[in-house]
């Protein structure tokens, strides 16, 4: 994989989403001045291997992706040797990064969800590609089952752990703060439910606040599947500082 080919890919992936998306904008959101990034593009510059990681965490690149990346830079592969250890931590990556991937493992709950892929994608509001790559991982991963043409859930519980890679989780955040939004505007109230609240706070309280949220989380979710599972749905909760200290901002007084 070469590195110009995926930047310029991925920039013509965003611009096809919103036609005004500069090539200043990419280079403000991968922390490059336009001019490096320029001279990047048209092979006038090289990018240090450290640059090269700040970059696949910004995009949110897969362990793959990165491993392909990061052999122009280097010839040493004695840790990306074992290819069955790379495909199990890209299932992983795409099971926590792409939020259809956690979707069509509740779907699978649902009575006679079909295990069609245009069907899924018809569903889900995805592209039949999507849905086909996601179906390919749950099943090498033995999370799902085909039975009769239907799918069937195969594990419990999916949760994330400390070898998950970050950008993954953040990218899996960020785009179900999207599908939140887009709900926002589209379904009627009342199929959603939508509220915030603002609080002055110890931020020495937020670890026991973290238990108590994680504890909430999972018993409205025991609740709600306890009915006839019909839809998919998502629960997000979010708990973030609006005010910031001076020092936090670097701005020490």
């Amino acid at each position: 994989m070469d590195c110009r080919e995926l930047l310029a890919q991925e920039f013509l992936r965003r611009r096809n989403k919103n036609q005004s998306y500069s090539l200043r904008g990419f280079a403000r959101d991968l922390k490059l001045s336009p001019a490096a990034l320029s001279e990047v593009l048209n092979r006038k510059r090289e990018l240090s291997k450290k640059n090269l990681l700040k970059i696949c965490d910004r995009l949110g690149l897969s362990p793959n992706q990165r491993v392909a990346l990061l052999c122009e830079k280097s010839s040493d592969s004695t840790d990306i040797s074992d290819a069955s250890f790379l495909l199990l931590k890209e299932d992983t990556f795409q099971l926590m990064s792409s939020w259809y991937y956690m979707a069509i493992l509740s779907l699978a709950e649902t009575y006679e969800a079909s295990a069609d892929a245009r069907a899924i994608a018809a569903r889900l509001g995805i592209q039949e590609f999507e849905a086909k790559e996601a179906l390919a991982a749950l099943l090498r991963l033995k999370f799902i089952e085909i039975n009769s043409g239907y799918l069937k859930r195969t594990v419990q519980q999916v949760t994330t752990s400390s070898d998950v890679p970050s950008s993954a989780i953040r990218r899996y955040h960020s785009e179900n703060l999207k599908r939140a939004d887009e709900s926002l505007q589209r379904d009627a109230v009342e199929l959603r439910d939508f509220s915030s609240i603002n609080m002055a706070m110890d931020p020495a309280l937020l670890p026991e606040a973290k238990d108590m949220i994680k504890k909430f989380r999972r018993r409205l979710s025991r609740f709600l599947e306890s009915g006839k599972k019909k839809e998919v749905y998502t629960i997000a909760i979010q708990l973030f500082p609006v005010s910031r200290a001076t020092e936090v901002r670097g701005e020490k007084k």
